[in-house]
């Protein structure tokens, strides 16, 4: 019985406990920000990201990024959401994850890890991401150290059809969850802002897209929850009913106006309103 219980969420939709998470988007699109804002919420207990189920010690695994440039972006952290907890470990890697098991086994038992991040899966395989037995090596190595983790993955050029990491079955089916990230921001404005898409989950329903605003400053990152309605460019994203419910808060609209409005087919929207009679009213 115990054995059929699902694992529980510490960081929902980014971390499951025990298990291993993938989220992936495009180079540059915010995801190595958000991992590092992952383990500082979880460690710290600082909502940055929402409300850990428990506190756990995290180690921040390192094949894209210097540890100076970590370092930067951590201090940022530290200070843009007055973290008082710094011990947050760190270690830049060149080989194989599954090469670093043994080694990595008796640092996680000496510091106490519970919550590994890898940035990222393409360095951490140590071949080709499209092929099967590489992807298959990192999991099992992964699953090897019994802690949850979080893995970050880029995406192929047809990844907006697939909705996977590297466009592959590989890693879609592997990974006990998935996130797409995704990203708006405008030149010049410090600001940007990102959506999170749950793509998968084993343990259940899929949560609805999430948003949130990063800001940065000289020496200062802050994450603020968003609501990813308010983002133009993240409106197609949503739910059908979510978007013709966002429209027609400014009042009452024709099923050719919700069209009009959300690029929607006119199909699908009267399917939609339909079938969801205790979210709409229809008159005349």
């Amino acid at each position: 019985l115990k054995n059929s219980i699902p694992p529980s969420w510490l960081l929902r939709p980014l971390v499951i406990e025990n298990e291993t998470t993938i989220m992936f988007g495009d180079g540059g699109v915010g995801k190595s920000t958000l991992a590092l804002a992952a383990l500082l919420t979880i460690q710290s207990g600082k909502p940055i990201l929402g409300m850990p189920r428990k506190l756990l010690k995290g180690l921040y695994l390192d094949w894209e990024a210097s540890s100076i440039s970590h370092a930067r972006r951590l201090f940022s952290f530290i200070k843009g959401h007055s973290i008082s907890d710094t011990d947050i470990k760190y270690l830049r890697c060149v080989a194989p994850l599954h090469d670093m098991t043994n080694q990595l086994s008796k640092r996680i038992a000496e510091d106490d890890i519970q919550f590994i991040v890898v940035d990222s899966v393409a360095g951490a395989c140590g071949g080709e991401t499209e092929k099967a037995e590489n992807a298959i090596k990192l999991f099992n190595a992964v699953g090897a150290l019994k802690v949850s983790a979080l893995l970050l993955a880029h995406v192929t050029k047809n990844s907006d059809v697939s909705k996977k990491p590297f466009g592959s079955t590989y890693w879609h089916n592997l990974a006990r969850s998935t996130v797409e990230v995704k990203q708006k921001q405008e030149w010049g404005n410090n600001e940007l802002h990102l959506i999170l898409l749950h793509r998968k989950n084993n343990y259940g329903m899929l949560d609805n897209p999430i948003g949130f605003s990063v800001s940065h400053t000289e020496d200062q990152i802050v994450i603020k929850s968003e609501d990813p309605s308010t983002v133009t460019e993240f409106i197609k994203e949503l739910k059908v009913s979510d978007q013709i419910y966002n429209v027609l808060l400014s009042g009452e609209k024709t099923v050719n106006e919700i069209v009009e409005l959300t690029g929607l087919k006119k199909q699908t929207v009267r399917q939609t309103l339909t079938r969801n009679d205790r979210m709409f009213v229809s008159e005349g």
